[in-house]
């Protein structure tokens, strides 16, 4: 189940105003407190917020949206935002969030496990798959390197772990192994 929410950010007359729509409708919009950094409700879709905006001493304003069991989203703009900003997103439910992070964790529990076991060929169809659905996750690479290197190709495991370390710069493992890699080259 997915959420959307529109959101409209208009100036009347020199006035800033926010329109915040959804559907469905009566989702709960809070607005981030600078000061003790909570957020306060400040009424459901559909909602104007007129003369809000000005208040905020913040350059940013940060809403929340949220509704029932969907996960919340949260929306920032500049205060002094000139014309018209329209923001689409959706909002997940939490199971589906739940039930796919416990797919992605059972993934790359196969993944280690069967390159540990030797399975590399069953590894590999793993990786394949796992690296195209979620070719933005560093830790796909780098198992995919682990693999190349077990395989003695070298020049593809240098690959993947520039690959893991441009998505996560700071990744110790990926940044150790190709350091080990490039020493013994």
């Amino acid at each position: 189940m997915y959420f959307i929410i529109l959101f409209s950010l208009f100036f009347i007359s020199g006035c800033s105003g926010v329109l915040i729509e959804s559907t469905p409708s009566s989702a709960i919009v809070s607005i981030l407190d600078p000061k003790n950094g909570s957020y306060k409700k400040i009424g459901e879709t559909p909602l104007e917020v007129s003369g809000l905006i000005p208040n905020i001493e913040e350059p940013i304003v940060q809403l929340r949206i949220e509704y029932e069991s969907l996960l919340p989203t949260y929306i920032a703009f500049p205060k002094d935002t000139s014309g018209n900003l329209i923001i689409q997103t959706q909002l997940a439910d939490k199971n589906d969030f739940y039930q796919k992070a416990q797919k992605l964790t059972a993934d790359l529990y196969a993944i280690q496990s069967n390159i540990q076991q030797g399975n590399y060929q069953t590894a590999r169809t793993f990786l394949k798959k796992f690296t195209t659905d979620h070719y933005s996750l560093a830790i796909g690479w780098l198992y995919l390197a682990e693999l190349n290197i077990l395989e003695n190709k070298t020049k593809l495991a240098i690959s993947n772990l520039k690959k893991a370390l441009v998505l996560k710069p700071k990744l110790k493992e990926a940044q150790a192994m190709l350091n080990s890699l490039k020493s013994i080259r």
